[in-house]
């Protein structure tokens, strides 16, 4: 990206704030700071310490200090990312915010690839894609952690109905608006899944970029457990899918119910049309429990449906006024601006005109004779 490009949003005006959680990255908070402060010197950088038990915090505030940086550590007490990236959306304010690892694995040079799209106006979030150009799968060498990838992406462009490349990806550009609008309810390191579901079920602008990705230097530790962690993304898929999607949801339970239905019911139903007997109690109260299920998942699909569709309706209109009321408020300032602006210039040019008549009266006055002078001042104090 060339320097006009990067000029475009580098102005005062545009306040842009870098948010890297970090725990325990004493090894690499350092060199991650420096970077992203050449990439983006106009930027505030904000460290959120997550409890590190390194001195992950120290360095960052001695590195902010030595780079004359405006931004801030902050340290959250509750383990995990999504409650780090919650301290930060609730403490920052700014007009875009730029989400990264302060692990050194991404390239801090690509962040304005990232960030100039949210400026154009063309994208709510922008995701550093690791995956379609290789390098993730070149440079990590867990085979589970691909495989995971994969299989959370199609599920999650499967719920969403959007196609991702990357969801997993922990390099992020977003602007005010999709963060004051996100309700950050995961704790660790579901936050990416959960910030791609969000923005793709509630249709906002999403735009992936491709990044380079490289490996954690020699070391330094990864925090993410395969398994555990690949759990609990896969459980904060199936929520959101329940969350936003619920009639869908509740109706596939409701399929799958009735298919059960039928495959123990029927054997009993065919038996007592064609020999009048029931060959198996347990089965026959089992297909009936299953037909009553069936319906009870098709009626609380139908009303938590209607619930969501009320509160989605409700927070909009709830979310609009307030924008106009924030509108409101910015525009009688402006107004009250213009007004004391306005009568600043009308005193001032009233005192210029004062003393320039002053100035012209009293070189008239030393033009006259003296007797007239002091005729002029007798009259004048009279």
């Amino acid at each position: 990206m060339t320097l006009q490009k990067v000029q475009e949003y580098s102005s005062p005006n545009i306040k842009i704030a870098v948010v890297l959680p970090a725990y325990n990255e004493a090894l690499t908070i350092k060199a991650t700071l420096e970077e992203f402060h050449k990439a983006l010197p106009t930027a505030n950088l904000y460290v959120i310490d997550n409890n590190s038990t390194d001195e992950s915090g120290k360095i960052a505030k001695d590195t902010l200090v030595t780079l004359g940086n405006c931004g801030k550590v902050f340290f959250e007490p509750w383990q995990g990312k999504g409650n780090a990236i919650r301290r930060a959306f609730y403490e920052i304010d700014a007009d875009i915010y730029l989400m990264v690892d302060a692990d050194a694995t991404y390239p801090a040079e690509q962040c304005h690839e990232l960030i100039a799209p949210v400026v154009r106006g063309e994208a709510d979030m922008v995701v550093g894609d690791r995956l379609s150009d290789g390098d993730y799968n070149r440079e990590n060498n867990r085979p589970f952690h691909n495989f995971g990838n994969h299989l959370v992406v199609n599920l999650v462009s499967f719920v969403g109905k959007l196609k991702f490349n990357d969801v997993m990806s922990g390099y992020r550009a977003m602007n005010r608006t999709f963060v004051r609008n996100y309700p950050l309810t995961v704790p660790g390191f579901q936050l990416e899944t959960d910030l791609s579901l969000f923005a793709a079920i509630n249709r906002y602008r999403v735009k992936e970029v491709p990044i380079r990705y490289k490996n954690r230097p020699e070391g330094s530790a990864s925090k993410l457990d395969t398994y555990r962690d690949g759990f609990r993304v896969l459980a904060t898929v199936i929520n959101c899918f329940r969350h936003y999607k619920p009639l869908t949801f509740f109706t596939l339970l409701a399929f799958i119910s009735a298919l059960l239905a039928l495959f123990v019911g029927v054997p009993s139903l065919y038996a007592y049309i064609e020999h009048h007997a029931i060959p198996s109690l347990f089965s026959t109260i089992l297909a009936l429990f299953l037909v009553i299920l069936t319906f009870v998942f098709l009626g609380t699909g139908l009303i938590i449906d209607s619930l969501a569709f009320f509160y989605r309706n409700l927070s909009f209109i709830e979310r609009n006024k307030r924008e106009r009321e924030r509108e409101r408020a910015y525009l009688k300032q402006i107004m009250v601006l213009r007004i004391n602006y306005f009568f600043t210039v009308i005193i001032f040019f009233g005192k210029q005109a004062h003393y320039f008549f002053l100035k012209k009266q009293k070189r008239y006055d030393k033009n006259l004779p003296k007797h007239s002078y002091y005729r002029t001042q007798s009259l004048l104090a009279a």
